[in-house]
């Protein structure tokens, strides 16, 4: 199984196709926030499963978590934007 992860597209369709040409043959896409809208439209343009988180710029829409752990060929991949966990105020998260 291959995964692609992709983070911070703010509206840039252009650069979500970049990425997806780029990556090739994707089975799971993984969107780690900031821009919800993008998640759906990878889902719905390209043939593979997409799980997607809010990022800090989705901020009141609760129709998507903050976080979510994704089960993957046996294993367990912990998906979050990382804002709620302060990752810009240190390199090692809420200390």
């Amino acid at each position: 199984m291959k995964i692609g992860l992709i983070s911070d597209t703010h509206g840039n369709t252009a650069a979500i196709d970049q990425a997806v040409e780029l990556a090739g043959e994707i089975d799971l896409w993984l969107h780690a926030g900031d821009m919800i809208h993008d998640a759906e439209y990878l889902d719905m343009v390209y043939d593979a499963k997409v799980v997607n988180v809010a990022g800090n710029c989705d901020w009141g829409n609760r129709s998507v978590p903050e976080e979510e752990v994704v089960e993957a060929e046996g294993h367990r991949i912990f998906l979050t934007h990382g804002h709620i966990y302060g990752v810009k105020g240190s390199p090692y998260g809420m200390v």
